[in-house]
C-alpha cells in the first residue's frame, strides 16, 4: 500500500472496564499520526476528527466492539450541536474538565440528556468548577492521580449522594484498583488495564469546494433534496461517507440504503448539515480531480444506460461513482465494499461486476477506455447511443467542474 499521511486517519481507544474487570466501554482519544500522544491546541476540531475518524472512517461499532463510545467533547461543540451525528444509545459525551458550565452550555447539556444522551464529567476532582452539573450528569470520571489519596472516599461518598455513576480513571496498579473498588466506584480506566492504542486506517477524501457549496444549500430555509443529492453526488468521498453512515450498524437499519437519494431522505437534512459542518471542520484534503471527474462521467453513463425506475437509475449512479474507491484508497475494492453494506445487486456489480448493473459498469468502463469491442458483447445500446450517453455526461461533468471549479 502506498498512502501518505496525508490521506491516512488516526484514532486511540482506551477501554474502560467494570468490577470485573470486563470491557464494558472505549474511550476513543484524538491522534493526529502513530504516535500514543497528542497535543490540543483546538478542541473542537479535535472532536471534529474523533467524530469523523469514527463515525465516517472506520466505523463506530467496529471501534468499540458495539460498547458504547467515550468522545471528549468542549461545551461550544455540544451548543453547535455536532453531536446530533452520533446515534445516542452509542456514546457517552464527556465534558472537558476546562469548560467552564456558563448558562448556554448548560441548557444544552439538558437537551442533549433529554434526547437520550448521555454525560459524563471528565478529569472530576474536589472543588470542581463543574459541581453544578452533577445533577444532569450520569456519569463522573475521578482522576484518582490529581486527586490527593485522603480525599477519595469522602468525593466518592458526595458522588454517590447525587446519584451519578462512577468511574476511577489513571488506575496504574492493581492495589490501586483494589482500594477504589471497595471504596464503591464503578467502573475503571487507566495503564493497569491497557495503555491507549492507536488505530489507523487510509481514507477518501471530498473536494473542500464541494462542502462550501453543500453547505450552503443546506443553511437555506428552503433547501432541497434533490439539490443536496445533487451537490453530494458531485463528491466521491462525500458520497461514500453517507451511504457506509446510513448503512453502519448505529443506524440499524432493516433493509440496506442502495442510493445517495435515499441515504439523504434517511438522515435528514439537519443530520446532514452537521456531518458537512465536521467533515469541513476536520480539514481533509482532496485526490487529484481527475479521478473524481473520471468518477462523475462513469456514473453519469451507468444512470444513463440503467432502464426502469428511478431507484434503478439512482443504484446505477452509486455503482459508477463508488467504482474507482479502490483508486482513491489505494487498497483492493473487495476490501472497501465489505465495509460499506450496499445491496447484493450493488456490491456483486462493484465486485464481480455480475448482474445488470454490472453489465453497465463494465460497457461504460470500456467506452471510456476505448475498448469498443467490448462494449458489444454486453446486450446494451450500440456504439451510437453510448456515444451519445458518454458525450451527454462529459457534458454533465464539465458543468459540475466549472460550478465547483475543479481543476485538471
Amino acid at each position: 500500500m502506498n498512502m501518505t499521511d496525508a490521506s491516512t486517519v488516526y484514532i486511540a481507544r482506551q477501554a474502560i472496564f467494570d468490577v470485573d474487570q470486563k470491557v464494558v466501554a472505549y474511550e476513543l482519544l484524538y491522534r493526529n499520526g502513530q504516535e500514543n500522544f497528542a497535543t490540543v491546541t483546538n478542541a473542537s476540531l479535535a472532536t471534529a476528527r474523533v467524530v469523523t475518524n469514527a463515525l465516517l472512517e472506520m466505523g463506530l461499532a467496529q471501534l468499540t466492539a458495539g460498547t458504547p463510545a467515550f468522545i471528549n467533547v468542549p461545551g461550544e461543540f455540544l451548543v453547535a450541536q455536532g453531536h446530533t451525528v452520533l446515534p445516542p444509545d452509542a456514546v457517552v459525551l464527556e465534558l472537558l474538565e476546562s469548560e467552564v458550565p456558563d448558562d448556554v452550555v448548560r441548557r444544552a447539556i439538558a437537551d442533549l440528556r433529554r434526547e437520550g444522551y448521555r454525560v459524563a464529567l471528565d478529569d472530576f476532582g474536589p472543588g470542581d468548577i463543574r459541581a453544578d452539573l452533577l445533577d444532569i450528569a450520569d456519569i463522573v470520571k475521578v482522576d484518582v492521580r490529581s486527586t490527593p489519596l485522603e480525599a477519595l472516599p469522602s468525593l466518592h461518598r458526595e458522588l454517590r449522594g447525587r446519584e451519578v455513576t462512577t468511574l476511577a480513571e489513571k488506575v496504574e496498579t492493581h492495589a490501586e484498583f483494589e482500594r477504589l473498588r471497595l471504596m464503591g466506584f464503578e467502573l475503571f480506566q487507566g495503564f493497569f488495564f491497557e495503555r491507549p492504542v492507536v488505530m489507523s486506517r487510509n481514507t477518501l477524501q471530498p473536494e473542500a469546494l464541494t462542502m462550501v457549496k453543500l453547505f450552503t444549500e443546506l443553511s437555506r430555509p428552503d433547501a432541497e433534496f434533490s439539490e443536496v443529492t445533487r451537490l453530494i453526488q458531485s463528491d466521491v468521498g462525500l458520497s461514500h461517507r453517507l451511504l457506509k453512515l446510513v448503512n453502519s450498524a448505529a443506524y440499524g437499519l432493516s433493509s440496506r440504503v442502495a442510493s445517495l437519494r435515499e441515504a439523504v431522505v434517511y438522515l435528514g437534512l439537519n443530520s446532514v448539515r452537521n456531518l458537512v459542518v465536521l467533515l469541513s471542520l476536520a480539514e481533509v484534503g482532496g485526490k487529484p480531480a481527475e479521478l473524481s471527474i473520471t468518477a462523475l462521467i462513469r456514473a453519469r453513463m451507468c444512470e444513463a444506460l440503467a432502464d426502469g425506475e428511478a431507484q434503478s437509475r439512482d443504484s446505477a449512479f452509486t455503482v459508477g461513482l463508488l467504482s474507482v474507491l479502490d483508486a482513491f484508497y489505494d487498497v483492493p475494492l473487495q476490501l472497501l465494499v465489505d465495509e460499506l453494506p450496499l445491496t447484493t445487486e450493488v456490491s456483486r456489480a462493484l465486485v464481480a461486476h455480475e448482474g445488470m448493473l454490472g453489465e453497465i459498469l463494465d460497457s461504460a468502463i470500456a467506452f471510456q477506455r476505448g475498448r469498443w469491442s467490448e462494449t458489444a458483447l454486453r446486450g446494451l445500446p450500440g456504439d451510437d447511443k453510448l456515444r451519445d450517453v458518454y458525450l451527454d455526461a462529459v457534458r454533465w461533468t464539465e458543468g459540475i467542474r466549472r460550478e465547483l471549479r475543479m481543476e485538471y
